[in-house]
């Protein structure tokens, strides 16, 4: 058996300009139960008293944009939660300048514990710090000291490690995000693209 990781390949996307005062937190990707969305909100409701200019962008549709919406209403955090909805592959890097953080904090059942996210990889190859889920499968790609790990599905929690994130001076955020390039150095399409070629040009001979 041969794995080739189905892993994105941002080449042309130019690294991202971070702004060290910027407090709006990204998502890129379906929008649905299962990714978190919910508790996300939730927690910057939460955090929102100790970062006063926390925001969060939502990029992209699906079947739980209503919901959400209606969840936004309900908190009053109109005025903090953007949601931009579908947009071309081709324009999602505009989307993440100016951000924060990139967010992945997927529900605590079976399938988040077992899944990656591409989106966490076109994050970290732009220099994005990333909020992620605490899962067995982004910790065997993304030890910890990578990327800034949280636990799904505990609104508090992630709340918490917002607040955790925005005291952080800029030299340990840097290194947080050197530390995530080098792991994704690991597994990055160029690697993939190399396996892959092995694997087709692999006659079964040897």
């Amino acid at each position: 058996f041969s794995i080739v990781m189905n892993v994105p390949d941002p080449a042309g996307w130019p690294p991202l300009d971070r702004e060290p005062d910027s407090r709006t937190i990204v998502y890129t990707g379906t929008v649905a139960n299962r990714y978190g969305l919910d508790d996300l909100i939730h927690a910057v409701d939460i955090a929102s008293a100790d970062i006063p200019t926390l925001a969060l962008r939502i990029v992209g549709d699906g079947e739980d944009v209503d919901n959400l919406r209606t969840l936004v209403d309900r908190l009053g955090l109109e005025d903090r939660v953007d949601f931009v909805g579908r947009v071309p592959y081709a324009e999602i890097r505009a989307h993440l300048d100016g951000a924060w953080l990139g967010a992945n904090v997927p529900k605590p059942d079976d399938l988040g514990e077992l899944s990656f996210s591409n989106k966490v990889v076109e994050w970290v190859s732009i220099g994005l710090p990333v909020l992620a889920a605490r899962t067995t499968t982004m910790l065997r790609y993304f030890p910890e000291g990578t990327l800034l790990y949280t636990t799904g599905g505990d609104q508090q929690a992630i709340a918490d490690s917002l607040v955790a994130i925005d005291r952080m001076d800029e030299r340990e955020m840097e290194r947080h995000i050197e530390a995530s390039k080098q792991s994704l150095e690991a597994i990055a399409w160029p690697v993939q693209r190399e396996r892959l070629l092995a694997v087709v040009g692999d006659d079964g001979s040897s």
